[in-house]
């Protein structure tokens, strides 16, 4: 079954997004880079969080609740990934915890 939530990073946004069939995007919430943390840069080291608790994803940026949404209601469990796409990234430590 393809149905997924998604954190995206773009150069001016970070969204949360759900696709329930491939081509369709739902998008639920966006924030502006602008209007996380101050002094917010792509270039640096960043914390990123996302818990799924019950029907709820939070997500948070630097220990910064960045949104919440209540669309979780169909998540398959023991699914995780991680994609980049023309992007350079490093993953210095990644944990799960159930």
């Amino acid at each position: 079954e393809y149905d997924h939530f998604g954190v995206w990073i773009f150069d001016d946004s970070i969204r949360l997004e759900r696709q329930a069939k491939r081509g369709e995007r739902s998008e639920y919430q966006r924030k502006a880079i602008a209007n996380l943390a101050k002094g917010f840069t792509r270039d640096d080291w960043h914390n990123y969080r996302i818990v799924h608790k019950s029907k709820r994803i939070t997500v948070y940026v630097d220990d910064k609740e960045i949104y919440s949404s209540a669309a979780a209601d169909r998540i398959p469990e023991g699914f995780l990934g991680l994609w980049a796409q023309d992007a350079h990234i490093e993953i210095r430590h990644i944990s799960v915890v159930r």
